[in-house]
């Protein structure tokens, strides 16, 4: 019962936290995804050391806090696009800082570094371009897609604990199932037409949609995340929520969301 509470009371502080973040303004929900961002990394960082793998972290978390940064002023219009090119000569940084680390496994030191910029640092930059489509700061598309994940999520969880048969991908996640799966994805669909009500920045069929390939793609996302966990042999990615694991944990499912989403909403918007 106390351990309920305490997963209770962090996920209702954490959620109220981040839509408030998000509805706010763009500098507060810039400065959530820079925080989760970092926290991310961090902890991606973190589970490799169980692997004996030693990332560049001062790599990492520049290049990282770089691509957000350089998305939000040119999305902006602040500065031009060409600025982003002084990412070249950091990426390759990497194999330069790497040469005086004296370490058993450069190749993997720098590949996990990459990896977790890749995982992490381009679908949360995604999230401010999402923001930006219009001629003004917009939170209604990424809350959208927010709502659905955690709606996806619990009714999976939920219809699989109760009638879940049959594994959807027993290698990796044992107890998920198709059962949950669908239940999932019929709440999100249902949950987006709720939302295309009230936001109408997309129609409700594009509302219909978007919540199809959320449910899938953060499926996909949670594998992934599992599949990290399962590699490195731990069971969350770190213990900052209490209750409920690591930062990487609950935002797993966005990380593989947002290049889909974000592809099919800019492909219907522009």
């Amino acid at each position: 019962m106390k351990n309920l509470t305490k997963r209770t009371l962090t996920g209702l502080v954490f959620t109220v936290t981040l839509i408030v973040a998000f509805v706010a303004s763009q500098y507060s929900m810039l400065a959530m995804v820079v925080l989760i961002a970092i926290l991310c990394i961090s902890e991606h960082y973190g589970m490799a050391k169980a692997i004996e793998i030693r990332p560049l972290y001062a790599i990492g978390y520049t290049i990282t806090l770089l691509i957000i940064a350089l998305t939000f002023l040119i999305s902006k219009d602040i500065i031009p696009p060409e600025i982003s090119i002084v990412l070249i000569p950091l990426l390759s940084m990497a194999f330069i800082v790497q040469l005086y680390h004296k370490h058993k496994k450069p190749i993997e030191n720098i590949g996990y570094t990459f990896l977790s910029i890749i995982h992490v640092a381009i679908p949360l930059s995604l999230l401010i371009v999402l923001s930006q489509l219009g001629e003004t700061y917009d939170h209604q598309i990424n809350l959208g897609i927010i709502f659905m994940i955690w709606a996806s999520d619990t009714f999976a969880y939920l219809v699989g604990m109760a009638i879940g048969q049959n594994p959807l991908f027993y290698r990796i996640s044992p107890k998920k199932s198709w059962e949950g799966f669908i239940g999932g994805l019929a709440a999100a669909l249902v949950l987006s037409q709720i939302i295309a009500k009230y936001w109408i920045i997309l129609t409700p069929l594009q509302w219909g949609v978007l919540s199809i390939i959320v449910s899938i793609t953060g499926v996909w996302g949670d594998l992934v995340e599992s599949m990290f966990k399962r590699a490195v042999n731990v069971k969350d990615s770190g213990n900052i929520l209490p209750g409920h694991g690591g930062v990487l944990d609950r935002f797993d499912s966005l990380l593989m969301v947002m290049p889909f989403a974000f592809t099919y909403v800019y492909l219907i918007l522009s």
